[in-house]
């Protein structure tokens, strides 16, 4: 599951790098009121159930984004297209490896 919550955020910072100025909107709109909310309510709940509630609000936030961030046309050069075009493939290929067979046992 960390590593699909790491997957989901990694893929919007790699979108946000291409849509730069709606991924701003996006973060403001999203994120920004999720952080204070839990910033609010940080000594009401015990720190098990905060961060349970952050984890899980913070993952469908990266799924919603990055659906949003796809939709959107790239504003960036061609040097910047290319760089992460090559690094989104890798990640593509780390995302279809099974670690759990290959962990020792």
């Amino acid at each position: 599951e960390g590593i699909n919550y790491w997957g989901n955020w990694e893929i919007f910072n790699r979108l946000a790098l291409l849509r730069n100025s709606k991924a701003k909107e996006l973060w403001k709109e999203y994120c920004l009121p999720l952080e204070l909310d839990l910033l609010l309510h940080r000594g009401k709940m015990s720190e098990e159930v905060l961060t349970s509630q952050a984890f899980e609000k913070s993952w469908n936030i990266a799924r919603k984004m990055t659906s949003l961030l796809r939709e959107e046309k790239e504003d960036v050069g061609f040097f910047d297209r290319n760089y992460w075009n090559r690094h989104n493939k890798k990640l593509q290929q780390l995302k279809q490896r099974n670690f759990r067979k290959e962990l020792p046992t």
